[in-house]
């Protein structure tokens, strides 16, 4: 897989460079409204949809996230024009008018339930407007065990092993051969919510620091030595205390976002959920796990209280995480990778890093998609599965070929990304992009929600885990048992 990958990431950047020459086809610099081209992986299937309308439902926005399957004519972004032209050689292939039905999001507790609820009505009332629909499906997961989303696994059309489809996540993701959900190239969320570390350059060449770069292509990158530089970058300057002030001049190791002691753990080769013989068993308890939490207690603990931490997520008198780096205040910058957009306005000169390794040892460098992700999934109503999945998989197929290149040409590859090691650092990132199965089935949703990352620094970590470990076990035996056996 690692191998597939990397040559995929290796082929987006020389699509990118011909994207780029080629500025005078289509409307803006890619293929124009042509076919879909194809190589030997994928043959274009013989579909005719009679100019019928193909229906996604899809939330309005998330976390600042492109996750559009619909942009307009008049799209005047250099993504959006690929995404529109995407749309246009798949609507023409197969004779169809893709249409978005965009659910409005107004919080994460509250905006999946209603979509849920909305889908289901909708599907009860023996009416099959929605086609396929874009969803974090451990919201909700009564979609699966109550029947309304299809076994993706029964669809020819769909070839989730395929490299325009995520098939590490999606074979993490398939329970005793069954699939209910896909993640892949169709859309651009997987990509914007890999777990990323944004690192201040000057700030590490001003104090002198070794290069992390360098620490990742060795497979040194590790907790450690990120803490250690972190601690070497630390700067009062002409503030009293350490202490988070929106007009402070103090420079922090970490700008920490609260929820991402599970992407560090993941990151860490630390798994939730564990599976052999079939059998799925939260397995958190263990020695990996406990020195995993006391190496990255320091990364969370504010720099107040012995840690490196400054700034947090929310807003704190105008001191949010992602300003403060941008405006100079952190070595590093915990976010996803979508993070960089929102810097576009600042002036630092920023690269971008992998998670962390546990110990320099580790196989490889986890990417880990935040528990959040949305995934594509088919009604049980629909009339036309087939088609459907076989529709799906081109749009997945030619925007991996014609919109992913752009989204790392033009709107990745920018100010201090412009460079060629960020290049190299996203290939890393993307050939360990994974889940751990326990988030995308929500079976340690509540866990990581409300327990580990509020205690991540507890001493008590031991017990929290123990507490939850009968429950967390006895949901993943009552769900397998009667829902994927």
């Amino acid at each position: 897989m690692k191998r597939i990958l990397t040559f995929f990431l290796a082929s987006i950047l020389l699509l990118g460079l011909v994207c780029s020459c080629n500025g005078d086809e289509g409307k803006g610099g890619g293929n124009g409204n042509d076919v879909i081209k194809t190589d030997d992986d994928y043959k274009i299937p013989e579909i005719d949809m009679n100019g019928e309308d193909i229906t996604v439902l899809n939330v309005s926005e998330f976390a600042h996230m492109k996750i559009d399957f619909v942009v307009p004519e008049d799209a005047d972004d250099t993504l959006d024009i690929a995404m529109y032209e995407s749309n246009k050689r798949i609507e023409e292939q197969f004779n169809f008018t893709l249409v978005e039905d965009d659910f409005p999001y107004s919080n994460w507790s509250d905006t999946y339930i209603e979509m849920a609820s909305h889908f289901v009505k909708n599907v009860n009332s023996g009416d099959d407007v929605y086609d396929f629909i874009h969803f974090p499906v451990n919201q909700r997961m009564e979609l699966m065990t109550s029947g309304y989303i299809m076994d993706l696994s029964e669809l020819d059309g769909l070839h989730l092993d395929k490299p325009w489809w995520d098939a590490q996540i999606n074979k993490v993701i398939n329970v005793n051969g069954r699939q209910y959900m896909a993640c892949g190239s169709i859309n651009l969320g997987p990509y914007e919510a890999m777990t990323a570390i944004f690192f201040n350059k000057d700030i590490l060449a001003n104090n002198g620091l070794d290069d992390p770069y360098e620490m990742v292509h060795e497979g040194t990158w590790t907790i450690d030595k990120m803490v250690e530089l972190g601690r070497e970058a630390m700067n009062l300057n002409t503030d009293q205390a350490w202490g988070v002030l929106e007009g402070g001049t103090s420079v922090y190791g970490v700008a920490k976002h609260e929820y991402f002691p599970s992407h560090f753990l993941v990151g860490a080769g630390v798994q939730f959920v564990t599976e052999k013989d079939g059998e799925y068993t939260f397995a958190l308890d263990s020695d990996d796990f406990y020195l995993a939490v006391e190496k990255i207690q320091d990364l969370f603990t504010d720099a107040a209280d012995g840690g490196i931490a400054g700034f947090q997520s929310a807003e704190a008198g105008g001191a949010h995480y992602i300003t403060q780096f941008g405006n100079g205040r952190a070595l590093f910058l915990m976010s996803e990778l979508k993070a960089g957009v929102e810097m576009r306005q600042s002036e630092i000169n920023f690269g971008i890093l992998p998670a962390p390794k546990l110990r320099a040892e580790q196989e490889m460098y986890y990417t880990d998609e935040t528990e959040r992700l949305h995934y594509i999934c088919i009604p049980t109503l629909s009339d036309n599965p087939d088609d459907v999945a076989s529709i799906v998989d081109a749009m997945a197929y030619d925007r991996y070929k014609n919109v992913v290149p752009v989204y790392y040409d033009s709107y990745i590859e920018y100010k201090g990304l412009r460079d060629e090691e960020s290049l190299k650092m996203l290939e890393i990132m993307s050939a360990g992009r994974t889940v751990d199965i326990g988030f995308a089935y929500g079976w340690c949703n509540e866990f990581i929600m409300q327990r580990l990352n509020l205690n991540i620094t507890s001493d008590q970590i031991s017990s929290i885990v123990a507490a939850a470990t009968k429950s967390i076990n006895s949901t993943i035996e009552d769900f397998v048992d009667n829902y994927l056996n």
